[in-house]
């Protein structure tokens, strides 16, 4: 009985940490508005990621108020905190 307790305990756990995810969408340019493919999306702290597209599309599911590290050979790093809207 123990064993079967303890993991409904922790689906219940996982249950609620997915809930506390958000999709992000957005578009990486660069100062002049031109598309900027190949930039790796990150959750700071985590190992969440993704990169963008050709056309600087990108898509993450993240935590609520995380930090998005944006990072591109030849740019340089930014962090942008995302705010809390539900």
């Amino acid at each position: 009985m123990k064993r079967s307790m303890l993991i409904l305990v922790s689906l219940l756990s996982t249950y609620g940490v997915a809930l506390a995810q958000k999709i992000v969408t957005g578009k990486v340019t660069t100062t002049d508005g031109s598309a900027l493919g190949g930039v790796t999306v990150l959750e700071k702290g985590k190992n969440t990621q993704s990169i963008t597209t050709n056309s600087g599309m990108y898509k993450i599911t993240v935590q609520e108020n995380a930090t998005l590290i944006f990072r591109h050979v030849g740019y340089n790093q930014i962090e942008k905190a995302l705010m809390g809207s539900r």
